[in-house]
C-alpha cells in the first residue's frame, strides 16, 4: 500500500503514455529537424526542430526515472533479492528482445547496419542495451546507497554521473556512454522514491 506521497501507478501510467507519445511525435518530427536521420531528410523547418529538441531532451528521461523509481520501491519491498535471479530476468526481458529484433533489424537493412553494430545499440533498440546497463549497476548502487544512508551521497552520485559522462563521450560500446548519461535519471528515482 502506498503513503499518500508516493507517486501512484495511475500516475506512473500516465507518464509513461506521455513519453511514448513524445516518442512518437519526436521520430516524426526528426524529418523535418535533423540533418542526420539516417532514412532521409524532408525540408527543414525551424518549428519543427524546436520540438524535436523539446521532446528530445524529455522522453527518455522520463522513461528512465520511472524504471529507477520502480527498481528503488521494488526493492525496498524485498525483490530482487537474488542477484542470479534478478540478472536473468532483465536478461529474459531486455537482451533477448534486443537481439531477436536486432537480429531482424541486420536482415531487413542489411545496407544500413553491420552485425558488430549490435554491441553498439543498434537502431532504435539502443534503449534495451543502455537498461539492461543501468540494471548491471543498480545492486551496486543500492547497496552503496543503502549502507551509507545520506541524501548527499544520492546527490553526490547523480553530479558525479554527469560529470562522468563526458569521459565516455567517444565510447559507445555496449552503450556505455548511454549508460553514463541516463544514470542521474536513474538514481533520481531513489532519490524521489526516498523522499516520498
Amino acid at each position: 500500500m502506498k503513503t499518500c506521497n508516493q507517486i501512484s501507478s495511475d500516475n506512473l501510467t500516465l507518464y509513461r503514455v506521455i513519453a511514448m507519445t513524445m516518442v512518437v511525435f519526436y521520430h516524426c518530427t526528426c524529418y523535418y529537424a535533423s540533418p542526420t536521420w539516417p532514412f532521409g531528410e524532408g525540408p527543414y523547418n525551424s518549428i519543427m526542430k524546436v520540438l524535436t529538441t523539446l521532446m528530445g531532451g524529455i522522453h527518455m528521461p522520463v522513461f528512465v526515472f520511472i524504471s529507477g523509481y520502480l527498481y528503488w520501491g521494488l526493492k525496498h519491498k524485498g525483490h530482487y533479492d537474488s542477484l542470479l535471479l534478478f540478472y536473468k530476468n532483465k536478461a529474459l526481458r531486455l537482451l533477448v528482445p534486443y537481439f531477436v529484433i536486432g537480429g531482424g533489424v541486420l536482415l531487413i537493412f542489411s545496407d544500413l547496419y553491420r552485425i558488430e553494430q549490435l554491441l553498439y545499440g543498434i537502431c532504435h533498440l539502443w534503449f534495451l542495451q543502455m537498461l539492461f546497463g543501468l540494471f548491471i549497476l543498480s545492486p551496486g548502487l543500492w547497496y552503496l546507497l543503502e549502507t551509507v544512508k545520506s541524501d548527499r551521497l544520492a546527490t553526490g552520485l547523480v553530479t558525479a554521473s554527469f560529470l562522468i559522462f563526458p569521459f565516455f563521450a567517444e565510447i559507445n560500446f555496449l552503450e556505455i556512454t548511454k549508460i553514463f548519461y541516463f544514470l542521474p535519471f536513474f538514481l533520481l528515482g531513489y532519490i524521489l522514491h526516498e523522499e516520498v
